[in-house]
């Protein structure tokens, strides 16, 4: 069975831009936070094959993994935790992607606001 990819998928290094989230922290106190992912498709058969919308898949475990970590933390813990939760987000992206053919080189948490 032959079967022609009728899309083009790029190697290079790309940046995902994901949208302010609103969350709550351990004590209760809502906050919007924001994020970067840089990704790459190592595998293109797999980013293919493996997931219907590749950066939509990422985007909802993107935000699902953010409010997890931020849910962990206080409000106070979220401003001088931020190293911490870009670790954390992007091992556990590491993991979750990788059967799909994907690299997930950074994650940043741009972001964290405070809602009045």
């Amino acid at each position: 069975i032959v079967d022609n990819i009728p899309t083009t998928i790029t190697r290079r290094e790309q940046v995902f831009d994901i949208p302010p989230q609103k969350c709550i922290t351990q004590d209760n106190a809502p906050l919007a936070a924001d994020a970067v992912v840089y990704w790459k498709v190592i595998d293109p058969q797999k980013a293919y094959y493996s997931v219907v919308d590749l950066e939509l898949a990422i985007q909802n475990l993107v935000l699902t993994q953010l409010r997890s970590e931020i849910g962990k933390l206080t409000l106070d813990a979220t401003f001088s935790a931020r190293e911490q939760i870009n670790s954390v987000l992007l091992s556990d992206l590491e993991l979750s992607t990788a059967p799909w053919g994907v690299q997930t080189t950074r994650v940043e948490v741009r972001d964290i606001v405070p809602n009045p």
